[in-house]
Parts: C-alpha cells; structure tokens; sequence
C-alpha cells in the first residue's frame, strides 16, 4: 500500500467532513438559545476516512 489513502473507509461518525456539530446552549440578549459549534472528529482525528478491514483474499 504505497497510497496514503488507499485501504482507508469513508468515516461515518461526521459523514467524511472531518468534523461534528457539538452544540451549546448559550444565552443572546437574554434570550437562551441553542448554538452548534464544530469539533474534530475523534474517530478519523479531522481527515474524513477510517482505516478499514482487508479481509484474507
């Protein structure tokens, strides 16, 4: 496997964007509201892919 990317699966944990909503509840001009930040994906670390299986052949 010379390819960097080669034997690596689409990261279903944020879709392959590298990254997921981590909302917070915040209060804006009084009122209390709901704001979705973005935080790296823990599981592929922000690259959007996942090494995968290689079954037997």
């Amino acid at each position: 496997m010379d390819d960097e990317t080669e034997g690596r699966v689409w990261c279903h944990t944020c879709d392959g964007d590298g990254h997921v909503p981590d909302p917070k509840a915040a209060i804006i001009d009084c009122v209390p509201q709901l704001v979705i930040a973005s935080r790296v994906c823990r599981w592929c670390k922000g690259t959007g892919r996942r090494h995968s299986l290689h079954p037997p052949a």
